[in-house]
Order: structure tokens, then C-alpha cells, then sequence
């Protein structure tokens, strides 16, 4: 575009993702293998979760040992044992009082317990089971226990897959099944329980079969094929061992030490546990058809109308070539197939069908009538506005500005459109600032004149007017214009971010970069957020609608197989934004 394309920025380049990134393994596939297959629906992991006539307690009850706990024999008599409430607290004080006796030489920390990644205590927690390679992308931030509570929950995030279902799902207490950490074979699982949450992640403390031993935490992805419901091991024949299994154990049934030990440990988890505090039997399945459910607006191939770059004013015809969650990779129909082409989440203010432009009056380039065939769309299509809103030309706002997004400026309604739409132009003494663009009057950017002086953020103020002493009353009077009149969709639904908040976010003006960063700042519905690990320079800032579809959970890219680029950051005291805790 000419004078609107400014300050492009060169950060690592996002690369297009092939959809078959999207979809979790299923519940029979092992871990290590890669390959996303569908589930097969109808199966037989649709019986419900909670019921507890398994044929379980008294196939073990026969072949019962002595238990290695106290805590079994009281089990056996009241036929479940009182578990305590666990919150994030009690979570990392466990995990710190389990460090600090094995620092002592308490109880020692068996060799291979962990992976390489954390054989320093102090480390924390590591990533167990990676869904993805693609995204090494919250470790080491999860590895202090004091940082997650700066991770942005997913019920903030108002487009985020599962985001208004996500507390009936994921719940603090869960028991589940996971492949074992130390013994190397598809058939061995062990028993976690679900301390906390961190976005996507969760946080999994592994059961033993000692309560003196070293409690394991481990982070996996919680929307992922890797945990199973409580039971899957019995269902599948697969072999339930502790976390505190002695290395030399192996899943041999001659061994008389494993067949003990897989005993033991069946009696004490299947009958203590609360068979209905786990995950769903269709797990995987419910993970799969939420993201497909996500990305039903569109489809690969699909030919749709987006903004034109060379000319943000019209759009132009581009064909879907790849998709990635809700993130869609287009290429202009008349571009060069090398092309990388553009990336846009699909419910984008720039991205729509065929017959869009036509029915709102904006402009579409040219292009043979050949290639496509105009849908007609009804006033169901378009955002709703109120009626009684008047647009006309001149009227003035102050606006976040499209391609540079660390700016508000000042801008007037330059063309008149169909169903609440308008073209903007901006005016402003920085002429990189100046271009013309098609807005919807609900946008979360069109901001009513004020509200920059009302949040204390710097505005650009129209050519010629100084910014010291700039005043929208003055400047409408003198200038013979009229505000537009925005009472009538504000103010805007609140949100739940504050300061500090942790997310994975998009870079506007880089689409295809996909990286940690946290809320500094919150104006209205309005987030200001920094790139963690860029400089504290404007162009790594960038003003965000907390309703905005480019905002995720942590661990959304690595659910999703998207590329991930640069590491989340903890807060510390030299960050404004940052909220020491009270002692």
C-alpha cells in the first residue's frame, strides 16, 4: 500500500502450517507417534465417565496384596479415603517442601526420575510428552512456580476454543492416566493428579505408591491426546505402574517385582480414587471437534474477498492455502504461487465471502467473473448496529491505528457504506499516518473523541493542530464538525485481563509471527501488550481489543501445531506493570 504501509517490522518469519497440524491423536494411538488421525466416533469410549461398574475393584481384589500404605487399609473399610483440596498454593508448597527434603537427603531423588531437562531441583517443573515440536514454547516460564499465576486463564479469551465451557472441563483435582515418564514401552502408564492450570497446560503431580517418595510435577498439554480418562489402562490392557517404580522395572509379567508393584498400585489408585473426578472418556474426540468447530467458517481452497495491501481501501480475491486452527493462510488469485501470501484468523475484520464488497459498496479489484461466482448474502451476514446511529461524512473519532497499532489517531468518516460500514481517513501531522480504510462502526477500534485524554495515551492529533494544548471541543467548533456519536455501543462488555497478564498473541502488522506477550497496560476494552524478549521499543508494543481473535491461552500454539517464536518472560520489578505481592 502506498502511504499506509509503514514501519514493516522483521522479526523471525512465522511459516505456514499444513492443517494436518490441527488434529490430536486419538486415545489407542501411542505418544510417540506423530501422525493425526480422526477419532472413530461410536466407539466405545462413549460410556459415561462416571460410571463406576468396571469390573475392576474386584478383578484386583483377588489377586490383592498387602499395600505399601497405612492409607490402604482405611480404604478398604469406609471404601474411600478423605483427599484434600487442592489449590495453586498447596500445589507449590507440596512441591517446595518435596525439594527441600530431598536437598537434605530426607528422601532421595531416584536417578532418571525426570528427564535431563530438570535434574536440578531448582529448575521446576518440565514439559512432559511434547503434542507438538513445532513450539518449545512455555518451558522455561513454567518452571517458576511463582510466575503461573500471571498466565491468562481461557475463559478470558472470548474467541479461544473451549472458552465458555473450560471450568466444566478443566478442573483443579482431576485424576488421569498418562504414558509413564520412565519406562520406555507404549503399554506402561502411571496416575497423575491435576494441580493447576496454566492456559492450555496443566500442571500434573504423578502418584507413588510410597507417600514418602519425591512427588514428580510435570506440565503437559491438557487438550492433547496425552491424557486419559481414570480406568483407560484397564479398558485397553495397558500396565498401571507408579511414578516411584524402581528403575530396573520393566513391563516383563514374569517379573515378579512388576507384577507386585502393577498390584499394589492398581488396589490403591482404582480404589480410592473418585472414578467421575477424571476427564472425559472422549477426550480426544471433544478436543478434535471443538478446533474443527473453530474452523468451519472457511476452507482450504476456498476463494474469499480480503484487504488489498497494495490498497486498503478495496479488497481483493484470495484463495485459502492453508489453514491452522482458526488461522488461515491466503494467496491473491493473481499473485506468483511462490507467493507466501498473507496470514488472517478467519474471523478478522478483513476477511470475507464471495459478494461481500458488492452488497457493502466497497471497492473489489478487478478480476475475470470466470473465477468466481457472487453469493447473495442477507443482513444476517453484517454486525448489528443501532438504528438510530447516524454516520455521516466528517464526522470525527479518534481510532487505533490499523497498520501501526502502538498509535491512536485522529480520523474522520471520509464514505458512507451499507449495513454500518464506512470508509476512514486519517488525519495526521506524521504523514506515514495517513491512508484510508473500511471499518464497521461496532469496531473495538473506532474509540469516541476523549477517550485517549480519558486513559492518559498519547494521541496523534490531526495536521496542523499542536498536541500540547490539542482539545476536541475546540478543535470541532472552530473546524465546524460533529464527533460521531458512539454512546450508543459504548461502553464495551468487560474483560477480566490486567496487568501482567500472560498470553500468546498475534503481531498485527507481522501476522505470521506467533509469540508470548504480556498486558502492560488495559484501557477500557483496550489491551497494550509488549512482545516478551523484543526491546522496549514502540514497535514491539501494540494496542489489542481483549475481544480480539489474535489473543490465545498459553499453549494454544502447541495444541494446534502452530510455529511459536521467542519465550515468555517472568514479571519483575523493574516492568511498570508490575503488582508485587502482598507478604
Amino acid at each position: 500500500m502506498a502511504e499506509a504501509e509503514v514501519k514493516r517490522r522483521t522479526r523471525g518469519k512465522g511459516l505456514p502450517v499444513s492443517p494436518s497440524g490441527t488434529a490430536p491423536t486419538t486415545d489407542d494411538e501411542d505418544i510417540g507417534n506423530k501422525s493425526s488421525t480422526r477419532p472413530r466416533r461410536g466407539s466405545s469410549s462413549t460410556v459415561g465417565v462416571g460410571n463406576k461398574n468396571l469390573g475392576m475393584e474386584s478383578s484386583v481384589r483377588q489377586r490383592r496384596r498387602s499395600l505399601s500404605t497405612a492409607d490402604a487399609d482405611k480404604a478398604d473399610k469406609t471404601g474411600k479415603s478423605k483427599t484434600p483440596t487442592l489449590t495453586v498454593e498447596t500445589s507449590v508448597r507440596l512441591v517446595r517442601a518435596g525439594r527441600s527434603r530431598n536437598r537434605q537427603g530426607k528422601v532421595k531423588r531416584r536417578k532418571g526420575e525426570s528427564n535431563a531437562e530438570a535434574d536440578d531441583d531448582e529448575d521446576g517443573p518440565f514439559t512432559l510428552f511434547r503434542q507438538s515440536d513445532k513450539a518449545s514454547d512455555w518451558d522455561v516460564y513454567l518452571k517458576d512456580l511463582d510466575a503461573i499465576s500471571w498466565v491468562a486463564p481461557v475463559d478470558f479469551f472470548k474467541n479461544a476454543p473451549f472458552a465458555t465451557r473450560w471450568k466444566q472441563i478443566a478442573k483443579v483435582g482431576m485424576q488421569i492416566e498418562l504414558p509413564h515418564p520412565k519406562v520406555i514401552s507404549s503399554k506402561c502408564y502411571c496416575v497423575g493428579t491435576i494441580v493447576a492450570f496454566a492456559g492450555y497446560k496443566a500442571m500434573v503431580r504423578l502418584e507413588n505408591l510410597n507417600p514418602r517418595s519425591y512427588k514428580s510435577i510435570v506440565w503437559i498439554s491438557f487438550c492433547s491426546s496425552i491424557p486419559k480418562h481414570l480406568g483407560y489402562s484397564f479398558r485397553n490392557r495397558k500396565v498401571l505402574l507408579p511414578n516411584d517404580a524402581p528403575d530396573h522395572i520393566t513391563d516383563d509379567k514374569k517379573d515378579e517385582d512388576f507384577i507386585r508393584i502393577n498390584e499394589e498400585f492398581v488396589e490403591q489408585i482404582y480404589g480410592k480414587s473418585d472414578l467421575q473426578n477424571t476427564v472425559s472418556q472422549r477426550h480426544s474426540e471433544i478436543v478434535l471437534e471443538e478446533l474443527e468447530e473453530k474452523q468451519s467458517q472457511f476452507s482450504l481452497n476456498e476463494v474469499v474477498e480480503v484487504m488489498d495491501k497494495e490498497e486498503p481501501v478495496r479488497n481483493r480475491l484470495a484463495r485459502i492455502v492453508s489453514v491452522t486452527g482458526d488461522r488461515i493462510i491466503v494467496r491473491y488469485v493473481d499473485a506468483d504461487e511462490n507467493d507466501q501470501g498473507f496470514c488472517f484468523n478467519m474471523n478478522s475484520e478483513l476477511v470475507h465471502p464471495l459478494g461481500w464488497s458488492h452488497c457493502v459498496g466497497q471497492n473489489l479489484k478487478a478480476c475475470p467473473k470466470s473465477m468466481y461466482t457472487f453469493k447473495s448474502l442477507s443482513k444476517n451476514s453484517f454486525p448489528k448496529y443501532p438504528s438510530d446511529l447516524k454516520i455521516k461524512v466528517d464526522m470525527v473519532f479518534e481510532l487505533r491505528h490499523p497498520c501501526i497499532p502502538y498509535k491512536v489517531v485522529t480520523a474522520s468518516v471520509y464514505k458512507k457504506l451499507h449495513f454500518g460500514y464506512f470508509v476512514a481517513k486519517i488525519d495526521s501531522n506524521d504523514p506515514d499516518d495517513a491512508g484510508t480504510f473500511v471499518f464497521h462502526v461496532t469496531s473495538d477500534y473506532i474509540l469516541p473523541c476523549g477517550f485517549c485524554k480519558e486513559h492518559n495515551i498519547p494521541l496523534e492529533v490531526p495536521s496542523g493542530e499542536d498536541d500540547s494544548c490539542f482539545n476536541w471541543h475546540t478543535y470541532c467548533k472552530v473546524n465546524d464538525l460533529t464527533p460521531l456519536g458512539l454512546e450508543k455501543v459504548y461502553p464495551k462488555p468487560a474483560h477480566k485481563f490486567v496487568k501482567g497478564s500472560k498470553l500468546e498473541a498475534v503481531d498485527i502488522c507481522q501476522p505470521l509471527y506467533l509469540g508470548p506477550a504480556t498486558v502492560v497496560n488495559t484501557a477500557d476494552h483496550l489491551l497494550y501488550l509488549h512482545f516478551d524478549g523484543w526491546p522496549n521499543k514502540d514497535e514491539y508494543y501494540q494496542w489489542i481489543s481483549a475481544f480480539s481473535p489474535d489473543i490465545y491461552p498459553a499453549g494454544w500454539a502447541e495444541m494446534v501445531g502452530h510455529s511459536f517464536q521467542s519465550h515468555a518472560k517472568p514479571p519483575n520489578d523493574v516492568d511498570h506493570y508490575y503488582i508485587p505481592k502482598q507478604k
